[in-house]
């Protein structure tokens, strides 16, 4: 990925969905086509995520679950208990993480190859990402920096 794409990248993550581009974000989106598949990818996963209803738990959940600790407490087994639920929690969130990426974020495909120069620039460059915060200048037909 060049430093202009993942500049583009990170402007467009921290506009809103559907937020109005400025200029220059708007120029690079049309001339590079990765660049447009990352924004319909982030725009596919927003709308997916606010398509997800609110889990619902079973009826007399909240009451069958204080019984138990109370008459675990009873019985003088409160540590065990709480083991239980903190894995069976543990559990539900793992699973509920696996079922929700495995379907929002489909893998990678080959990236784009790249001039030798653009690779040898981003292994020697010895300024990090953004310490200029100089404006991105470029030209929209080729999308090279003048």
């Amino acid at each position: 990925m060049s430093r202009i794409c993942k500049r583009c990248r990170e402007e467009l993550s921290r506009l809103p969905p559907g937020a109005e581009l400025p200029g220059e974000l708007s120029a690079h989106l049309q001339a590079c086509p990765a660049c447009r598949g990352w924004r319909e990818q982030d725009a596919a996963a927003w709308a997916a995520l606010g398509a997800l209803s609110e889990p619902v738990p079973p009826a007399g959940l909240a009451p069958r679950i204080v019984e138990a600790a109370e008459a675990a407490r009873r019985r003088g087994r409160v540590g065990p208990l709480l083991k239980l639920a903190a894995a069976a929690a543990a559990l539900a969130g793992a699973l509920a993480g696996a079922w929700l990426g495995s379907g929002l974020f489909p893998p990678p495909g080959p990236e784009p190859a790249r001039a030798p120069e653009e690779l040898f620039a981003e292994m020697f460059d010895a300024a990090p990402d953004r310490a200029l915060d100089l404006p991105v200048l470029e030209d929209a037909a080729s999308g090279r920096v003048p």
